[in-house]
């Protein structure tokens, strides 16, 4: 019974993505994200990358996004998110805004989700790929980002 709610959330998001034309950059801030914000107008800024077809993305989001919403950690950051159509491709050009694409090219992000990219000053702190390393990597670095602050 699970598997098929799952299974019917992974299609409607994906014809959802297809009809709207795939809108891949989310501002997760309070205000909406303006043509010209930058991940430089936070100091710290956390950047999240998903995919359409990835299990463990929606897992993550369901069971841990929201206490991290809700985190005081989170209030002290920004927070982009970017969504592509599948885990296997991460390169397509026009889902990367043009003040982020400096951060695949530098990681040579290629595939592999969920992956979270912590960045001050156009400077990875840190980088973390796979639901386990949320907790073990990316959060002490966020808490090490936003205590120096």
């Amino acid at each position: 019974m699970c598997r098929r709610y799952f299974l019917l959330g992974v299609f409607f998001l994906s014809v959802l993505s297809v009809l709207t034309g795939c809108q891949t950059v989310q501002s997760i801030d309070n205000e909406p994200l303006r043509d010209n914000a930058t991940a430089e107008d936070r100091p710290v800024t956390l950047v999240y990358l998903r995919a359409e077809n990835c299990h463990y993305c929606l897992s993550w989001e369901r069971n841990v996004e929201p206490k991290w919403l809700a985190s005081v950690e989170r209030g002290k950051l920004s927070y982009r998110a970017l969504s592509f159509a599948t885990f296997k491709d991460l390169t397509t050009d026009d889902v990367w805004p043009a003040d982020l694409k400096w951060i695949r090219d530098e990681l040579n992000v290629k595939k592999g989700t969920p992956r979270w990219v912590l960045v001050k000053d156009r400077e990875v702190l840190a980088k973390a790929l796979g639901t386990n390393h949320w907790g073990d990597i990316m959060m002490p670095a966020i808490q090490r980002a936003i205590g120096s602050q």
